[in-house]
This record gives C-alpha cells, structure tokens and sequence, in this order.
C-alpha cells in the first residue's frame, strides 16, 4: 500500500482506508459484530493504515469505536491513524447536531474511551451548516483547544457542499472531508485553488458512490429494509447514474479488473487527494479495496486524456 502526507500536516496516511459507517449496521442493512470485527482486521492487515468513524456509528453496545478499539487491542497504535467525525448527537430525541464546545467535548471523550486511546489523528467536524461555521462562537475553536490538549493530532471539517467548503477553508483548519467520484468530482475540482492556496490535507469520501460504481450493482437491485438507498434514488436515477459509469468501463484491463478498482483509481489519481476511505461490510470486501490500486499508472493515460470529454456527453459536470 503506498502511502501520502495529509497536506501541510506531518500525518502520513494509506492512499486507501476503511469507511466504517457501512459497520454500523445502519444505511446498508444489518452486519454481525463478528463480521464487522473481522472487516476492520482484514483491512489493517492488508495495509489500510486510516479507519474513518463518525461518534454516533451504531447503537449502544454496538457502536463502531467500540469495535475498532478492540482491534486495535494488541496493533502499533501509531502506525494507525483514526479520522473521527462529531457533532451528530444520537441521544438527543430526535437525534440533532450539536456544536457547542460541551457537546462536543463529550462526543470526544466518550469515543476516545471507546476507542481505548487517548487522541485521534483527525477530527472534523460532522457536515456543519454555514451558519454553524460562522457563529459567534466557532466550534473550530472547540477543535482547536482539543488539539492543543493532544487529544486530536489535526483538526477539520467534513463537507458536502461547496459554500460549507469554501467557509470552512477560509478558517485555520488542517484537514478537509469531501464527497468524490467519477459521477460527482464537480466540488473538490472547484475547491482545488483555495485547497491548493491553503495546502489543506484532503480525505475523500463515497469514491464508489454509495456502491454504484461496484460490479455487483444492477439496475434491478433490491435494497434491505433500513438501506438509506431507497430514500436517495429513484430507479430512473439508478439507471441513468448506471448509463453514466460506463465512462470507467474502457479502464477496466490489464491490472484493473474491474469498475471497483476503476473507480478508486479515478480518485487517487488525483494526487491532491491524501486518502480515499472506501466503505466495506465484509473482509472480502475489504481485501477487495485494499488492492484495487496496486499496480502503477492509476489510470491508462490514454484513455484518461479523453475522460472529461466522456463525462461532458454523459451530462457529467466537471
């Protein structure tokens, strides 16, 4: 697994890590704990260095820092870098965020507990509003103080929206979530400049949006109970998303064997991107992520040096 630095921090990160919210057994269907354990195993011992979590992962008793922190159990805690996201408050009813700095202490702490350590690499902020970022009181000043008390190597925020983004760079965090992929690289390319300006380490998200870009996905696919999918598409919007993935198809040969890896590959050749977190719900999977990216060139560049034509006619903004 090669490795890259998070921005202008000294944190040195897989290129691939686990996105853990598919163990939580929420958004995708229900995973044993057992199955989720030995997800989070396969994936550190194939190399992924970077776990990322959010605090409210899971239920009481089965909530994913719970899990992660009993693998750690007997790994170098410092060859292994956490990325926690807070600000979601599942105990609240209904649940809410909160950003207030006791809110998000508590967050902190209690997911440091569960974890079983006592700092996290990168912490961020969980999808703040504009108006969240731009209080009086900044909850960035909370992330901070947690910094400087060594409870957070590096501090940011994770972003679904440009004008979120675009706030949350003008501010002196290190690090930067975003949403990206073939089928949406539109936000981090129009981010580029300020990113670039402020040397901002990137960690990106959903690089096989939500699964659509896996082999496994058709257009009749039936999703479990509880699948956060069913609300998000339509079946016309998984057809035409399905139509405009074959702009990946061409890269699929040689040593890339299949849309999985294409799509991973899009991402990392992007060599702004510090690491990309791919979800996984079984160890297969998670062997499956770690080598999607093994072999060099990335991406065929011929084919690539045509790609934004493709995504142009696909109706693919870039």
């Amino acid at each position: 697994m090669r490795t890259r630095t998070l921005g202008r921090t000294a944190i040195e990160v897989s290129e691939i890590g686990l996105g853990c919210w598919g163990l939580s057994g929420e958004g995708y269907g229900e995973v044993s704990r057992e199955e989720a354990r030995a997800t989070i195993d396969a994936a550190l011992d194939e190399g992924c260095t970077v776990l990322e979590l959010a605090h409210c992962y899971g239920d009481k008793g089965r909530e994913v820092d719970t899990i992660i922190g009993e693998a750690l159990e007997g790994r170098d805690r410092s060859k292994i870098r956490i990325v926690l996201r807070i600000g979601v408050d599942r105990e609240a009813s209904p649940p809410r965020k909160r950003f207030d700095r006791g809110s998000l202490m508590r967050m902190l702490e209690s997911s440091l507990s569960r974890l079983r350590t006592n700092y996290v690499d990168v912490l961020l902020l969980h999808n703040p509003l504009v108006s969240t970022l731009e209080r009086s009181f900044d909850p960035l000043d909370a992330l901070a103080s947690f910094r400087e008390r060594g409870m957070a190597t590096a501090m940011g925020v994770s972003a679904g929206s440009f004008d979120v983004a675009s706030v949350a760079l003008k501010q002196s965090i290190d690090v930067i979530e975003l949403p990206y992929n073939v089928l949406a690289p539109r936000l981090l390319h129009a981010l580029l400049p300020e990113i670039t300006r402020s040397q901002v380490g990137i960690i990106v998200r959903s690089p096989l949006a939500y699964g659509l870009l896996a082999d496994g996905f058709e257009v009749e696919r039936q999703f479990a109970p509880g699948d956060h999918r069913i609300e998000r598409w339509s079946p016309e919007d998984i057809g035409r998303r399905m139509r405009q993935r074959e702009v990946l198809r061409p890269f699929v040969k040689d040593s890339v064997l299949s849309l999985r890896e294409a799509a991973i590959r899009y991402v990392l050749a992007n060599h702004m991107v510090g690491c990309t977190v791919v979800g996984a719900r079984t160890p297969d999977m998670a062997r499956q992520n770690a080598h999607a990216a093994d072999e060099l060139p990335y991406l065929d560049p011929a084919v690539f040096s045509t790609l934004a034509q493709r995504l142009e006619e696909e109706g693919i903004s870039s």
